[in-house]
């Protein structure tokens, strides 16, 4: 028998309904200035056990702006992944006497099976800063 079809096309999770957990953010990348953290929620969305909320936070420390950013998350077959759209695609450059700008993105990740998977990030964004 075929296992059923995850899906998280009728999951949406507001940023402001959000409640942060009790652990610490995980950094996913930090290089040149840029950074991306992943803060976990404390609960899952109404009616959907299986699924992980992400609030992923882009960062830049560095002096040059970084424009049109895109990211792009990818799972296990057993998994879906669903990232909302984001607060931008443009971080300003760092001042010191300011906090850092910042782009917040919801990803909302299904594992009905509950396994231990990786989830990959491809990261564009243009060539003002180099992150490579």
């Amino acid at each position: 028998m075929k296992a059923p079809e995850i899906s998280l096309a009728n999951v949406h999770v507001p940023l402001e309904s959000i409640k942060p957990s009790s652990a610490l953010p995980v950094t996913a990348y930090d290089k040149n200035g840029f950074r991306i953290l992943l803060h976990f929620a404390r609960e899952c969305p109404p009616g959907r056990s299986d699924v992980l909320v992400v609030v992923v936070s882009m960062l830049n420390t560095a002096p040059l702006p970084v424009k049109n950013i895109v990211l792009q998350a990818a799972v296990p077959k057993s998994m879906k992944v669903k990232l909302q759209p984001p607060s931008g695609t443009e971080l300003s450059p760092f001042n010191p006497i300011q906090p850092p700008a910042a782009i917040t993105q919801v990803m909302l990740l299904a594992n009905p099976a509950k396994v231990r998977g990786t989830v990959g990030f491809m990261l564009s964004l243009s060539d003002t800063l180099d992150v490579s």
